[in-house]
């Protein structure tokens, strides 16, 4: 007679009946594995349909649920990832691809570029368009460092950098100046930023510092009447918009 484990519990039996204990239990454990295995798969079905309807904070839980029952689940770790870029969480979705294991680092690098990349900058322009210009600004710069180095990174940022100059504008917090020429620079052929820093410097009586942006700005764009406009009031001394009512300056985003 010999003693088996059977189910966490060791139970003490002989010959053909050891062996059908054995064979008993083995199958339960099976069928509880593949049990679990077609519940994890349903489950993260589920998750990859509402991740494709818009609704990424259920798909990450779903696909957390997913996971808890089939912890080695490379395609769900995957969806997870793809679900916190959607969210925004580009820290986190990198952190979750790394834990599913691409059999490369050239895989990793293929994967977030084409998954998770595309997810932030969607994630990006709707902070935008909602006026979360923080998580705009924050996205944008993840979209032009590596991995996703996109090309129209820089038209996001500039976009969210000029967002942030008018809010430091109304509040007076931030430096509006800096955003807006960070904006110019990111898109030289993007008046508005130009115009909005210049009057900022005249409003705050630094006018040496407004003259030379608008010669700057005026070397890329010598026809606009809006910086010819404000050169005049700059080197003459006058309140900006004396020349030439700032309202079209205002308008140009």
């Amino acid at each position: 007679m010999s003693a088996h484990s059977v189910g966490g519990v060791r139970v003490a039996c002989a010959g053909w009946l050891c062996a059908a204990l054995l064979v008993s239990a083995l199958g339960c454990a099976l069928g509880g594995a593949s049990a679990a295995s077609r519940e994890a798969t349903e489950v993260r079905n589920a998750a990859d349909v509402a991740l494709a309807q818009g609704e990424p904070a259920a798909a990450l839980a779903a696909y957390r649920k997913a996971l808890a029952l089939a912890p080695d689940d490379a395609a769900a770790r995957r969806g997870e990832a793809r679900a916190l870029a959607a969210l925004g969480d580009t820290a986190g979705a990198l952190a979750a691809y790394d834990a599913s294991r691409p059999a490369d680092p050239s895989d990793r690098a293929s994967l977030l570029r084409a998954e998770v990349c595309p997810l932030v900058a969607e994630s990006t322009r709707r902070a935008l368009e909602a006026g979360a210009i923080d998580a705009a600004v924050a996205g944008a710069r993840r979209l032009e460092s590596d991995p996703c180095e996109r090309a129209d990174a820089s038209p996001l940022l500039g976009a969210a950098l000029r967002a942030a100059g008018q809010r430091a504008e109304r509040t007076g917090q931030g430096d509006a100046v800096a955003l807006y020429m960070e904006a110019a620079r990111l898109d030289p052929g993007h008046v508005y930023p130009y115009i909005r820093a210049a009057i900022v410097l005249m409003r705050e009586g630094r006018r040496r510092a407004a003259i030379e942006l608008l010669a700057e700005a005026l070397g890329r764009h010598p026809r606009d009447p809006d910086l010819q406009a404000l050169m005049v009031d700059a080197l003459a001394g006058r309140e900006a918009g004396t020349t030439r009512p700032a309202r079209r300056g205002d308008a140009k985003q």
